[in-house]
């Protein structure tokens, strides 16, 4: 075994990783698989990325095949005496990497040392683990990892492509320093830290209260940046997101070529397709799933419905919820599931069944020029 996470297992096999994650009978595909390859199959073409190959199914486990790589940057921070001789390429490397995240609007949320991939002849840094990767305008609040969890995800708020920005800072300094920044042992201790690493502390004493009840009440509010020996790291971190620059600040974003969409050409009727594509809209709707989900379920559907024979297609459409929902990351799949099930009268095993089916069927559930601002844009259905 290469390495575990919260997730899954990493497993060598021949010249490749195999990363396992294993998915429950009843919940269908697991969440954090249909993130990381459809993350993947948008960054397809960024060297900057793991490389991902295929998915396999195999009993209650889902086999993601990609690339093998000597070790993590954790590791090779702490066998590697000439930290600066690496820096420039691991920085260049990983600011590239999220250049073109910010290009698709795709948050990382996991930035830290452990997810950095290092080849180590050809001192090679990739981005990885894309589990916790979420669209720009995802609703739910994505958690980072403790010691890289930036300021405005420590007070609930959303994460977006400069939260991203910070993460990166904590582990560049990791590599120069060989040591965390902010190895606090809970969200306030990390509060604390970036009060006085960012010299505010005179101003936390200076209003009167309790220093604890100050930061706490008071942290959204504070506004510098933590200062660190390095000016390029300090520009990373910022406290407020507003005076976060993104990657595209520091290096201009690669190109990422777009997945050509085709014109709609159903295996069914358009009559049906629509009334169904209708239904995807109005069962969101009735359960307060948003609108962005629906459009994303309703182009799911649509490319299932361009490729594949007219077999309970009804079913299909259920699964194309069902995958939206774990994609946009706003509401348990489970109560969605169950609603599915009630509403429609298909019973659950079925349409978990349907959505394996779908997901394995489709090339992509995304095309890697889709933001999620233009599912908020446009009206799939009509």
């Amino acid at each position: 075994m290469l390495g575990k996470g919260a997730y899954g297992r990493v497993y060598k096999k021949d010249n490749y990783a195999i990363k396992k994650i294993v998915g429950y009978s009843n919940e269908g595909i697991p969440p954090t698989l249909v993130h990381e390859t459809t993350t993947l199959q948008m960054l397809k073409g960024c060297q900057y990325v793991i490389k991902y190959h295929d998915t396999k199914k195999i009993g209650l486990s889902w086999n993601i095949t990609l690339d093998l790589y000597d070790c993590d940057l954790r590791e090779y921070i702490r066998k590697t005496k000439d930290r600066d001789a690496f820096y420039p390429k691991l920085k260049k490397s990983m600011l590239r990497a999220l250049s073109t995240m910010e290009s698709l609007n795709i948050v990382h949320c996991d930035i830290k040392p452990d997810n950095i991939l290092v080849n180590e002849s050809r001192q090679k840094f990739v981005l990885a683990d894309f589990g916790l990767a979420t669209p720009l305008g995802s609703a739910n609040y994505p958690s980072y990892t403790l010691w890289y969890r930036p300021p405005e995800c420590l007070l609930e708020r959303e994460a977006t492509a400069k939260s991203d920005i910070w993460a990166l800072g904590c582990t560049l300094y990791e590599a120069l320093e060989g040591k965390p920044l902010f190895p606090g042992a809970d969200e306030y201790e990390i509060k604390v830290m970036i009060v006085m690493q960012a010299g505010l502390m005179k101003r936390v004493l200076s209003m009167g209260n309790e220093p604890s009840e100050t930061i706490e009440e008071h942290f959204s509010a504070f506004r510098g940046r933590v200062l660190t020996s390095y000016d390029d790291i300090n520009d990373m971190l910022e406290i407020l997101a507003i005076d976060r620059p993104s990657a595209s600040n520091f290096v201009p974003p690669e190109l990422v070529e777009g997945r050509e969409v085709k014109d709609f050409k159903p295996k069914i009727s358009k009559g049906h397709f629509k009334s169904l594509a209708e239904w995807i809209v109005e069962f969101c709707g009735d359960y307060d799933i948003n609108v962005v989900t629906a459009n994303v379920a309703v182009d799911i559907f649509r490319q299932y419905a361009k490729q594949s024979k007219p077999i309970r297609f009804e079913n299909y459409a259920s699964a194309s919820v069902l995958l939206a929902v774990k994609l946009v990351n706003i509401l348990e799949p489970e109560t969605v599931l169950e609603e599915l099930s009630s509403v429609t009268g298909v019973n659950i095993g079925d349409i978990i069944t349907a959505e394996r089916r779908l997901f394995a069927s489709l090339d992509y559930l995304l095309p890697s020029s889709v933001t999620i601002d233009r599912y908020q844009d446009i009206d799939l259905v009509l």
